[in-house]
C-alpha cells in the first residue's frame, strides 16, 4: 500500500536533518591568507615611553624603546618588543616604572603551521609611585604612553581572491589608571586616501572588518597608562586579530546550515506533495 503524504515528507526531512548536522560540525579551515596575498611580509614595530611626570619634569625623567620587525612566511612568526625602565630620583624601596608594548605576527599553516594568521598586540609592566619625585624633587606619577603596530600591503594575486577580513575581538573596559586604549585599523597609511575603517575602543564589540586587495593597511594599538602620586598597580592588556579569507563565500557554519537546511526542506516538502499527489491522481 502506498504511504502517505507524511512518508514522501518525513524521508527527506530526515536526510536533511542528518545533512545540517554534518555540515555544521565540519571544522573550518584555516590557513595563511597573507602569506599568499601579501608578498612583502608583515612588518610589526612597538614603541613605548614610561617616566615620572611632575612639576618640573625634564627628559632624564623619562625613557624610551622601540623595535620593529619583517615577519615573512619563510620565518613565519615574529615579535617586535619595545621596553624601557625609570627609577624616580627618589621613593619608596619598589618604585620604579616599567612598560613593554608588543606587536607579534604568526603565520597560519600550511606555511606557519599554527592555525589561521594571528596578529597580538600588547601592553605590560608596573607604575610604581608609592613616595616617588622626580629629578627636581616634586613628587611624580607614573607614566606609560606607548603604541603596537602591524602593517602590509595586500596584493593582487593571480587567481586568487585576495580580499581579506580581520576578525577582531571585544575590547575590555578600562581598568583603574588607564586613560587610553584603542586599536585603529587604516587603509592606505600616509597617503591622501587614508582613512579609519575601524576603530575600537572600550566596551567595543567583536567584529569583522573587511580589507579589499590592492591596498596598504595599518592595524594600530595605543596605550596611555597614568598612575598618581601614593599608587603602585602594575597593568596589562591583550589582544589578538585572526586573519581570514574573503567571506564573499564563507564557511556555513552552524547559523548557515540551518538557514540553507530550511531552505532546502521547504524545496523538498513541496517536491514530495507534488510527487504524493501525481500518485494518488485518477488516470
Amino acid at each position: 500500500m502506498d504511504g502517505g503524504i507524511e512518508d514522501y515528507v518525513m524521508r527527506p526531512l530526515l536526510i536533511l536533518v542528518l545533512g545540517i548536522w554534518v555540515i555544521s560540525s565540519l571544522p573550518a579551515s584555516a590557513e595563511t591568507v597573507l602569506g599568499v596575498c601579501s608578498l612583502n611580509g608583515v612588518t610589526v614595530s612597538s614603541d613605548v615611553t614610561v617616566g615620572y611626570a611632575g612639576l618640573g619634569s625634564f627628559a632624564d625623567d623619562f625613557a624610551s624603546g622601540s623595535d620593529s620587525r619583517l615577519v615573512v612566511p619563510l620565518a613565519p612568526s615574529g615579535t617586535a618588543i619595545a621596553t624601557a625602565v625609570v627609577v624616580p630620583t627618589a621613593g619608596a624601596a619598589k618604585d620604579r616604572v616599567d612598560g613593554t608594548l608588543k606587536s607579534s605576527f604568526e603565520f597560519g599553516i600550511p606555511v606557519g603551521g599554527a592555525g589561521q594568521d594571528t596578529l597580538l598586540l600588547d601592553a605590560s609592566g608596573n607604575g610604581s609611585a608609592l613616595n616617588s619625585t622626580n629629578s627636581v624633587g616634586n613628587v611624580a606619577d607614573a607614566t606609560v604612553t606607548g603604541e603596537a603596530r602591524a602593517e602590509f600591503f595586500i596584493d593582487i594575486v593571480a587567481d586568487t581572491d585576495c580580499d581579506t577580513f580581520l576578525n577582531m575581538q571585544e575590547v575590555r573596559l578600562l581598568e583603574p589608571h588607564e586613560i587610553l586604549l584603542q586599536i585603529d585599523v587604516i587603509i592606505d597609511p600616509g597617503l591622501p586616501t587614508q582613512m579609519n575603517l575601524a576603530t575600537l575602543s572600550p566596551g567595543s564589540p567583536a567584529q569583522m572588518v573587511l580589507l579589499p586587495e590592492d591596498h596598504e593597511y595599518l592595524i594600530q594599538l595605543n596605550y596611555d597608562l597614568h598612575v598618581p602620586f601614593g599608587v603602585d598597580p602594575p597593568f596589562s592588556f591583550s589582544y589578538a586579530i585572526t586573519v581570514g579569507a574573503s567571506p564573499a563565500v564563507p564557511g556555513l557554519g552552524t547559523e548557515g546550515a540551518i538557514a540553507l537546511g530550511l531552505m532546502l526542506l521547504g524545496t523538498a516538502v513541496l517536491a514530495a506533495r507534488r510527487t504524493w499527489t501525481r500518485s494518488h491522481q485518477t488516470p
